[in-house]
């Protein structure tokens, strides 16, 4: 009787149950964290290639009309993002070893 019992609830659960078809679509909501997109090579960086391996003095003379900073291996930095910026990364001896938007 008690088996009874027991597969009579299982079933009526079963029978409760919602299935998902396979038609269905699941999105994952957008979410706005504040952040802008970050799109390939918005501040010419890869023009400015021509600088790696050279020293960050050639920087100013670069005649650069949009922002840029030079940051080295220690350097604090700020966090904002802004995609016209020119970053330079030098090692210690002042070395140019990256360039990039940000």
């Amino acid at each position: 009787m008690k088996q009874a019992i027991l597969w009579v609830g299982i079933l009526t659960l079963c029978a409760c149950a919602t299935t998902v078809e396979e038609d269905d679509q699941f999105t994952t909501p957008e979410v706005d964290d504040g952040l802008e997109e970050r799109e390939p090579d918005t501040c010419d960086s890869e023009a400015l290639g021509i600088t790696l391996g050279q020293n960050k003095s050639v920087v100013p003379d670069l005649g650069l009309t949009r922002p840029y900073r030079v940051l080295g291996r220690e350097d604090i930095a700020t966090q904002e993002y802004n995609p016209a910026r020119v970053n330079f990364y030098t090692n210690d001896d002042g070395i140019i070893l990256r360039v990039s938007c940000g």
